[in-house]
């Protein structure tokens, strides 16, 4: 079974994210550099935006799990928690090194992968796979996942 490998390109906002697949049925919210005064900024008036939408996208995660994964899906359903609430903590939490990236191009990249996790392309055990190793990352790459995988 292939491996996921990402490259740097894969850590950068797309040119376009107005383009980006979108989940939500509305704007994508993200954390660009250009676009915002600073982070502090950002989380001011965009944290609980953002939020919202990475909320929504882990639990589009987790519902896939509960409907095609029998065996553990409840613990990879708590390791996605567990990022949740470390994102959430901001600037000043678990993920505070990387939030910038986490707010940015990995939010835009989860946004993607949601939206492809619903795609007939790709086989369901290959998207099951993909999620449960999302999970698994956050339990013991910790500092990695969130703003390299996301």
């Amino acid at each position: 079974m292939p491996k996921l490998q990402l490259t740097d390109a894969f850590k950068q906002p797309p040119a376009k994210p107005a383009e980006q697949p979108n989940p939500h049925g509305e704007a994508a919210v993200y954390y660009s550099r250009t676009r915002h005064e600073s982070l502090a900024a950002f989380e001011r008036d965009f944290k609980a935006p953002v939020m919202k939408q990475i909320r929504a996208d882990v639990g589009q995660l987790k519902n896939f799990l509960n409907t095609h994964d029998k065996s553990d899906h409840e613990r990879h359903n708590r390791l996605l928690d567990i990022m949740v609430e470390r994102i959430d903590q901001g600037h000043t939490g678990y993920y505070s090194s990387e939030i910038d990236k986490i707010y940015g191009g990995a939010k835009l990249a989860l946004d993607e992968f949601c939206v492809n996790l619903c795609s007939p392309i790709i086989p369901i055990d290959e998207r099951v796979i993909q999620v449960k190793e999302l999970a698994w990352g956050v339990e013991f790459c910790v500092n990695g996942v969130a703003p390299n995988i996301l």
